[in-house]
């Protein structure tokens, strides 16, 4: 054990702590995927065009209780949960453009 604390360059403390750390790091594991899976559920019936906002508030109603809009975000960054955005319409942009142009010239 010393020999590989040695080779390894890493204290005997931190060795323990580490074996320590492996249930409760799996625990965690087990508990995000739970939660990826909720999460998954309820992007997937917006459509994805929920954020982490909406899922927020979606997840108030569900599970009864808060869920961390930090933890949501961490969940959607881990697993790949995307959000699609809506583009702005350029020709809309134009069209309004275009038309303060004949308000300013009828007056």
């Amino acid at each position: 054990m010393t020999d590989l604390c040695i080779l390894a360059e890493v204290s005997h403390s931190g060795y323990y702590a580490w074996i320590a750390r492996t249930d409760s790091v799996s625990i965690r594991e087990e508990r995000d995927y739970a939660d990826y899976l909720l999460l998954k559920r309820v992007h997937n019936r917006h459509k994805g065009k929920i954020g982490y906002r909406g899922l927020y508030m979606e997840m108030l109603d569900l599970i009864g209780g808060p869920m961390n809009h930090k933890r949501i975000l961490r969940i959607m960054r881990k697993f790949g949960i995307v959000t699609k955005i809506r583009r702005k319409n350029a020709y809309r942009k134009i069209a309004k453009a275009h038309m303060n142009i004949r308000l300013y010239q009828t007056t």
